[in-house]
């Protein structure tokens, strides 16, 4: 019975002492550096960015890949917030650089604002089949005057950028990139729809 007893307590103690190591990683996605090529009118009006519309599967932080129609998650690699607020921070640092706007009011400040940016994002994920590996985003934005309460604009916008090789830093610069390009159209497209 004695050696029963040392046999579990020895088990127990070794158990104890095996270390896990935790391979999940988690990314952030940046704003980049580069400027605008092109200068931008100032105006005197303010700006809401509402939170997107999105599918359940961009709710949370998975990672999403779609390979052959079918859709996957990655397994120890996820995003370190949801896809839309990955975005909504990139386009709020680039709007704010860009000096379009008076001021940027944070979608839960009581301060009314002039112009809110609301919409619906369709897809945030990678593609791989047998002849292509890209991300991509597609995202519709309305611009709406809060004062009137009327559509200024309404778009569209599909982003696609290659992966050059499917390892999870690859990838996640890949969305970096893609989120960054969409970011520049989006201020664009605003500063030509005022």
């Amino acid at each position: 019975m004695k050696i029963i007893l040392l046999f579990f307590i020895f088990i127990f103690l070794s158990a104890c002492s095996i270390k896990s190591t935790d391979i999940s990683q988690e990314f952030i996605l940046k704003s980049n550096e580069r400027d605008f090529n092109q200068s931008f009118k100032t105006t005197d009006q303010t700006l809401k960015i509402l939170d997107f519309d999105v599918p359940l599967y961009l709710n949370s932080k998975n990672i999403t890949y779609i390979k052959d129609d079918i859709s996957g998650i990655y397994a120890y690699h996820f995003w370190a917030d949801t896809p839309n607020n990955l975005l909504r921070f990139i386009l709020l640092d680039k709007l704010e650089k860009s000096h379009l706007f008076k001021a940027l009011i944070g979608k839960h400040s009581k301060v009314s604002a002039d112009i809110a940016l609301e919409g619906r994002m369709d897809s945030f994920e990678q593609i791989l089949n047998k002849n292509d590996n890209y991300v991509k985003i597609n995202i519709s934005l309305n611009l709406i005057n809060i004062k009137n309460n009327t559509l200024i604009s309404h778009k569209y916008f599909t982003i696609k950028e290659k992966v050059a090789n499917n390892n999870p830093k690859e990838i996640s610069k890949s969305f970096e990139e893609a989120c960054n390009k969409l970011s520049n159209e989006i201020i664009i497209w605003i500063n030509k729809s005022l």
